[in-house]
Formats: C-alpha cells, sequence, structure tokens
C-alpha cells in the first residue's frame, strides 16, 4: 500500500467519523431504536427487567409487537449481539447506544475505499467512497441504533468481493478469485445473521457473476469449476441456515398481518427520496457506460436490487429495507461521475484536469445542503423536548396520551407518566376502519385530564371523522420540531384535553 492510499485513507475515515459523530447524541431516540434495545437484553440478559418494557406491555393490541421484540433477536442474533456490546461497553443512551454504529458506518467508507481500488481504479475507488460517505441515508442509520448500517456495511462488502470475483473472469488470477470466494460466503452468513432479508443479495451477487461469466467466456476451466463448487457450498450452507433457522421462525411473522404499500413506493423511495433525481440521471448514464463495456456485474446486481425495490413495499411497510440494497446504485452513480470526470480531464483544453476536478467535487456536494439541514434534528422527532415541554407546563398532569407506533420513546422520557397510545390504525398494515373511534372515545371517556401527544403528519392525514374527534375532546397547544431547508420539518403537534 503506498503512501498516498494511506493518506487518502485517513483523510476518507477522518471526514466520515467526523460526519458521523458529530452531535451523535444529541437526537432523541426513535420508534425503532426502543425496541432495539429491548430485543437486545431479551436475548443477552432475558431476565433483566428493562423500565420501558413494563409500560409497553401493559398497553392494549400490541399483539403483533411484542412476540417480535423475543423473536427478531433470535433471527438475526449477529445484529442484536452487535448492540448488546455497544450497551455494555458505551452506555445505554442516547450516545452510547449509538457509537458502533457510527465507527461501523466510518470503518465501511475506508473498506469501500480499498476494495474498490482493483475493481474501479484508484480515482473511481475515491469517488464511490465519497458517494457513500456523503449519502445522507448513510450518515442517518451510522447515527442510529438499528441494524440497518451493520447489514448495509456486510451487504456492500459481499457485493464487492463478488465484483472482484467477476471481474477476474476477464483477467488472469485463479488465487486472487479462489481467496475471494472463500471469504465471500462467511461474509453472506454474516450478513444474513444482521438482516434476514439479505439472503436475496447473496442470489443477486451469484446470478451477477453468471452473467458476467456468459457474457465474457464460453469454456469452463477447471479454475470456474472449483469457484463455482466453492459459491455453491456457500449457497448450501445459506439454504440450511434458511430452512432450518430463518422459516422456522419467520412462518407466522406478525401473526400473517399482510404489511405492504404499493409498488410505486418502491421506485418513489429509491428515485425521489433517497438518491433524488439528479443522482438517479447519473446512476442511469453510469449503468449505460458499464453497458457499452459489456461490464455485466454492477449492471445485474443494480436490475436486481430494482426488482427487490420494486416488490419489498407490497410486503413491508418500512422504506429502511430499501437502503439495504442503494449500494449497486451508488456504484453506477460514481462510475457516471467518474466518466464525465474522465472525458473533461481527457478534453483538449487547458488545465483540463483541474476542470475535471472541479466538475467532480460540484457533483459531490450536491448533497451538502441536505447533509446541513440533517444536522438540525436529525432526521427524527425531538420527543425529548416533547417530554421536556409537558413536565414544564403540565407537571401535574399524569396521563400522556399519544397517537403513534407503539414502541413510542415517551415511554422512556416520561417514566413518571401514566403514558399509554392509541395506534391510528389497526395492526401494521395501513387500513381505515374504526379502531381508532372506538378506542379514543373509551380513553376520553375514562380520563377527565390528559396531554394528547400525535405526530403532525399523522394529525393531517386522519380522517375528518377521526380530526373532529380529536378537536372536539382537546384545545392545541403547540408543535416541536425544528425547521428545515430542504424538506417539511418533522413536527409533533400538542394538544391539551378540555377541562371536565
Amino acid at each position: 500500500m503506498n503512501y498516498k492510499i494511506i493518506g487518502v485513507l485517513f483523510c476518507l475515515l477522518l471526514t466520515a467519523g467526523f460526519m458521523r459523530f458529530y452531535k451523535l447524541g444529541e437526537w432523541s431516540f426513535t420508534n425503532d431504536e426502543i425496541p432495539t434495545h429491548i430485543e437486545a437484553f431479551n436475548l443477552f440478559e432475558p431476565n433483566r427487567v428493562l423500565p420501558e418494557i413494563a409500560k409497553f406491555e401493559a398497553q392494549p393490541s400490541h399483539d403483533l409487537m411484542v412476540p417480535q421484540l423475543k423473536t427478531l433477536p433470535r433471527l438475526i442474533p449477529a445484529a442484536h449481539f452487535v448492540h448488546w456490546v455497544d450497551y455494555k461497553l458505551f452506555g445505554e443512551d442516547e450516545f452510547g447506544s449509538r457509537v458502533l454504529m457510527a465507527a461501523i458506518g466510518t470503518l465501511n467508507i475506508g473498506v469501500i475505499f480499498l476494495l474498490g481500488i482493483p475493481l474501479f481504479g484508484f480515482g473511481g475507488s475515491v469517488i464511490l467512497a465519497v458517494v457513500v460517505m456523503l449519502f445522507p441515508e448513510h450518515i442517518y442509520y451510522s447515527q442510529y441504533s438499528r441494524f440497518y448500517i451493520q447489514t448495509f456495511f456486510l451487504s456492500s462488502v459481499v457485493f464487492l468481493i463478488g465484483g472482484y470475483i467477476s471481474q477476474n473472469i476477464r483477467d488472469t488470477g485463479f488465487y486472487q478469485r479462489l481467496t475471494a470466494a472463500v471469504v465471500i460466503g462467511p461474509l453472506a452468513i454474516l450478513m444474513v445473521l444482521t438482516h434476514s432479508i439479505t439472503g436475496v443479495v447473496w442470489g443477486i451477487v451469484l446470478v451477477a457473476i453468471f452473467a458476467e461469466f456468459i457474457f465474457q467466456k464460453k469454456q469452463i476451466n477447471k479454475h470456474d469449476l472449483t469457484i463455482a463448487a466453492i459459491l455453491t457450498f456457500w449457497s448450501l450452507i445459506l439454504l440450511a441456515v434458511y430452512f432450518l433457522h430463518i422459516r422456522p421462525i419467520t412462518s407466522n411473522w406478525n401473526g400473517g398481518e399482510p404489511t405492504g404499500t404499493s409498488v410505486w413506493g418502491g421506485v418513489q423511495s429509491i428515485v425521489l427520496n433517497k438518491l433524488g433525481w439528479q443522482f438517479s440521471m447519473l446512476s442511469l448514464l453510469g449503468g449505460i457506460v458499464m453497458l457499452l463495456r459489456k461490464e455485466i456485474y454492477h449492471l445485474t446486481c443494480a436490475a436486481g436490487c430494482l426488482a427487490v425495490i420494486i416488490i419489498l413495499p407490497n410486503y413491508v411497510p418500512w422504506t429502511a429495507y430499501t437502503f439495504l440494497f442503494l449500494f449497486p446504485f451508488l456504484v453506477l452513480l460514481a462510475n457516471g461521475i467518474d466518466i464525465i470526470r474522465q472525458w473533461i480531464a481527457s478534453a483538449p483544453i487547458q488545465y483540463a484536469r483541474t476542470w475535471s476536478t472541479a466538475v467532480c467535487v460540484i457533483f459531490l456536494l450536491t448533497n451538502l445542503h441536505s447533509i446541513k439541514s440533517y444536522y438540525k434534528d436529525g432526521n427524527r422527532y425531538q420527543w425529548k423536548n416533547v417530554a421536556s415541554f409537558i413536565l414544564e407546563k403540565y407537571p401535574d398532569v399524569e396521563n400522556v396520551l399519544f397517537l403513534s407506533y407503539p414502541a413510542n420513546p415517551l415511554y422512556r422520557y416520561l417514566p413518571d407518566k401514566n403514558v399509554w397510545y392509541i395506534c391510528v390504525t389497526k395492526g401494521i398494515r395501513r387500513t381505515d376502519s374504526d379502531y381508532f373511534q372506538e378506542r379514543y372515545a373509551s380513553y376520553a371517556s375514562t380520563h377527565d385530564t390528559y396531554v394528547l401527544v400525535i405526530v403532525h403528519a399523522s394529525y393531517e392525514n386522519l380522517k375528518l371523522e377521526k380530526r373532529r374527534m380529536v378537536d372536539e375532546n382537546t384545545q392545541y397547544l403547540t408543535s416541536i420540531g425544528a425547521d428545515r431547508d430542504d424538506r417539511v420539518p418533522m413536527l409533533v403537534d400538542v394538544f391539551i384535553s378540555n377541562s371536565p
């Protein structure tokens, strides 16, 4: 490794680390981070009594959530082991619970850079690492106490090592391919044990390697058969993991409750919410050039992940899952930027290389505005500020009702209040029913004084009759949240019940 690579690696890690540790403990816990805490201790310290679990289990209609708090950590024990180690080493507060996630996100940038050099060259690898480093979703999940950044780290490495195997089909280097084929299997197994849905990634990588082989060479030799045998062995191991471990646990997941949204949700998630239109077009450019060069592996990976992202919303409502399949698109995006850089650098103009670097930097800094805005609220609702407002303005009100996802952080931030929740919809799927009206009417009739908390977007999206019920029984107090420059602010509305 030469000094130039070491210097760039140091700068990447330093910058990525700063961006991922900056304000790490300032953000409130999210709805997903509370279950992570419960799940990790359910698996590794099952006899420990957590303060929020008693309140959570006392709530009605949590039947779909409580079993998951026990089964999910057994489904993906590797992920929850990392979280448990994080809690034990660095604490269970907002900062400590996210330290290892930020460290993994930082390390991910350096690993992508090093593994990308033999695939994309030095310049292309730098661009790819910077693209991932500045990708807002990557920053967000690096500051998020949930397993997503662990899985993204492993899936990105699996994709890159698969690319190394496929690239060497065209070149000499059997022992390099052999080493990659041996290493990729354990990483894929570990990846699946951090999020079971990424078993699909292994299938995509295998198909992409096979597609590259078909396009690049026609005759099979003994080296190819050796690599194929190793990959087949790992595939059999993963199938055993699925049938013996994953399938028995997930056969009745969420009680069979349908949880999907729509196909358009998948397309919108990647084009509008994740990459953005401008980066989607650059990814398309990178894909077209790869197709012309017959670099089939990365195109096949992107096509496979696109199919998963389109299909996935039919089964799960959480767009966080699409983050796990975005790496091949970031590869195409980096390739698109690198193509423009090379085109300008080769142009017969003065200072061509300087201009090419400048244009490259402009493209890479496109997300700077969103990143700056991100650090105003961390893309999270400010539950700590909501709790502080309630404690300051209404210290004597014992009852707090929130309309939200069951595992709300208010359990943690209001330990001495009677915190109760009503899910705006019945079950996990977004359905319209009388469920909300029945439960809210029952609560309002049995509690004279209470503070009502609801996410502003949820309030705005309530059907007219539901909003009328809220308005007739409460008075609006305030909305809590930070102003954003790039999107609608994430506000929480607070109400007080009408005097009896």
